[in-house]
C-alpha cells in the first residue's frame, strides 16, 4: 500500500462551542493520510496521476479560514466531505488537534472513511 502524508497543517480559525471562544481564531493542526486511487505501479512519476498534496493543502486551508465551527469533529467531517468529492483515493484519515489547555499538549479527533 502506498499512502501520502500531511502532518500537522497548522492555521487559526474561528472553533469553539461558545460564541465568545468563537469570537478569536484559534489555533488547529490538520493531520491527513490519503490512500491515492491509483497504484503506485501506474503512477509513473505523474503527479496527475496522484492526489497532489499541494492542492489538497490549500483546499483545507481556504475552507478553514472561511469557516466557523463548534466541534473539531465537525472540522474534521467538513474536511474528509471536500476531499473526497474533490480528489480519488480509497481511504482517507483526517485528524484535527486543538489546544485549549495550557496544561494539556493538544485534544483531538481523528476520522477514517
Amino acid at each position: 500500500m502506498h499512502r501520502i502524508e500531511i502532518d500537522e497543517l497548522r492555521t487559526r480559525v474561528h472553533i469553539g462551542v461558545t460564541e465568545r471562544e468563537r469570537r478569536r481564531r484559534q489555533c488547529i493542526a490538520v493531520s491527513l493520510i490519503i490512500v491515492p486511487e491509483t497504484a503506485y505501479d501506474e503512477i509513473e512519476d505523474n503527479v496527475d496521476r496522484t492526489v497532489n498534496y499541494s492542492s489538497v493543502r490549500r483546499e483545507v486551508l481556504d475552507l478553514l479560514e472561511k469557516g466557523s465551527f463548534r466541534l473539531i469533529e465537525t472540522v474534521a467531517r467538513t474536511i474528509a466531505e471536500r476531499l473526497l468529492g474533490l480528489y480519488a483515493m480509497t481511504k482517507l484519515e483526517v485528524t484535527v488537534k486543538k489546544y485549549p489547555y495550557r496544561d494539556t499538549g493538544s485534544v483531538s479527533y481523528t476520522l477514517e472513511v
